[in-house]
């Protein structure tokens, strides 16, 4: 989520998600193939982060001025044609 909130760069968002998907899925799956945990804990486990991860996203969200003026000075063209 880092490296999403401070880049606006679509390749960097891209890889961050990715790796951040990536990486949680494999530990999910070793868990379950060790046999350390069963199928319903690795599932609640998940569920519980993607809860968290949704909470985090909403509480490190730009304001909506802040979005109006980033939305302005990086489309600056499309900004003028909803001001029409």
């Amino acid at each position: 989520m880092i490296v999403f909130r401070a880049t606006d760069r679509t390749g960097w968002r891209v890889t961050g998600v990715a790796l951040a998907v990536l990486i949680t899925a494999a530990v999910a799956f070793e868990r379950l193939y060790a046999g350390a945990h069963y199928p319903s804990d690795v599932l609640t486990g998940l569920l519980l982060a993607g809860a968290w991860t949704a909470a985090c996203w909403w509480a490190t969200r730009p304001a909506p001025e802040d979005r109006a003026r980033e939305r302005a000075t990086v489309h600056p063209a499309e900004h003028e044609l909803e001001r029409e």
